[in-house]
């Protein structure tokens, strides 16, 4: 088996929710030993957010029944610390020692207040890399604010854009979590990268709402030059029309078509047999059916209505149309394109029950990211991270656990 391109990187990972734990998960795709610290003393977030709530299941079934506990968990060790503890902040620091990098999704302060900011972890490892990746970054007006990822955009000004003309912004949810997790990836790399060259440890503030405000440059440069907002536009585009989803035949069916230039233009036309649309001075040009929108989309409409979703895709995208069914969920477990790229992967979650999850999402002809195990149970690893790597014998480690330090 060929050598990942981080095995020997190894990474303290404090996170929670689904920041934190997307960013070490893409580390961990790629060979990096990530170690899971956590603590069954809180679990009042999974327990709000299990789908299954039943008041006989344990703190530690609850946990394991999170989407996000299994798939952005998988490759990683799992050691349990009790942080307010003198003796599991003491352990904690001792793999700092040992460590390439650390990364926390808490909001600004919680890990100096703990005794583990990166002044702190410095003294013990001059190299170590920290990613504190919050909503609003460390320190200003708002910097110990809470935040999730229905938030996150809203902050970034990207929500704002985001939904129908003359409705409520439409929060952004799960992406919010995903592109501040690959985000705060790249920056921990980029310093790791940095520390091998130099011994130079570094802090990383990330903050989420910034992630997005990246996606809004257009807008603010517009509002910067012509003082005025962009609005909502819903499934339609500022430039190209047509641009939109349209209802197909069967329950719940949409095809989404973008038409870039004129030319597909032409080839759409053709495709669904409709020509006489060329003849038509309202869509004689881009600008003019982008000012024809309403019109453009009820012919549309009109057609897609009575096609089946996957056979009007095929049928655009071999005119050069760019189009696709709207896939649920079950669409993509039974897609055929998905299966032949082995997209989907079959593991198990913490209770040994088999998980579907997406694998690593891209190719390389010498070497791919894989799953290599699945997520760990809580605290599975005690004796490996802190026995091996510590030095601690049993007996130490079964006097830290009736302390109460390993929990």
């Amino acid at each position: 088996m060929s050598k990942l391109p981080l095995e020997g990187v190894r990474i303290l990972d404090f996170t929670w929710a689904a920041v934190g734990p997307y960013c070490t998960f893409l580390c961990s795709l790629m060979g990096a030993e990530c170690i899971k610290v956590e603590t069954s003393a809180h679990a009042g977030y999974f327990e709000r957010r299990n789908p299954r709530v039943d008041a006989q299941l344990d703190v530690r079934t609850l946990i394991a029944q999170q989407w996000n506990v299994n798939e952005l968990n998988v490759n990683k060790l799992s050691v349990m610390l009790d942080l307010k503890h003198p003796e599991g902040l003491h352990v904690a620091r001792c793999l700092v020692a040992l460590s390439d990098g650390v990364v926390d999704n808490f909001r600004g302060g919680v890990m100096q207040r703990l005794g583990m900011g990166y002044e702190e972890l410095r003294q013990i490892n001059p190299s170590i890399v920290v990613v504190s990746a919050s909503t609003h970054g460390q320190g200003g007006p708002e910097g110990h604010g809470p935040g999730f990822a229905q938030i996150f955009g809203s902050l970034g000004g990207a929500a704002y854009l985001t939904g129908y003309e003359g409705e409520a912004p439409v929060e952004l949810r799960l992406p919010s979590d995903l592109i501040a997790g690959t985000t705060a990836a790249f920056a921990l790399l980029t310093g790791i990268y940095h520390a091998r060259r130099t011994g130079q440890g570094q802090f990383v503030d990330l903050a989420t709402r910034e992630c997005f405000s990246g996606f809004v440059g257009e807008a603010l440069l517009d509002a910067s030059l012509n003082q005025r907002n962009q609005g909502r536009h819903g499934n339609r585009d500022q430039v190209l029309a047509p641009h939109n989803v349209y209802r197909c035949e069967g329950e719940d069916a949409w095809i989404s078509i973008a038409v870039d230039n004129d030319e597909e233009w032409v080839a759409l036309c053709q495709a669904v047999g409709h020509p006489e649309w060329l003849q038509d001075p309202r869509f004689a040009d881009q600008n003019s059916r982008w000012h024809s929108q309403e019109e453009l989309d009820r012919l549309l409409a009109d057609w897609a209505i009575g096609q089946d979703a996957v056979e009007a895709m095929n049928l655009l995208q071999k005119a050069g149309v760019a189009a696709s069914p709207s896939y649920s969920a079950a669409d993509l477990l039974s897609d055929p394109h998905v299966s032949q790229r082995e997209c989907l992967v079959v593991t198990e979650n913490r209770d040994g029950e088999p998980w579907v999850m997406m694998g690593v999402p891209w190719r390389s002809s010498r070497i791919s990211g894989e799953v290599r195990r699945p997520p760990p149970k809580m605290g599975l690893d005690i004796e490996h991270v802190i026995g091996k790597l510590l030095g601690m014998t049993a007996e130490e480690l079964e006097k830290l656990a009736e302390r109460g330090v390993l929990r």
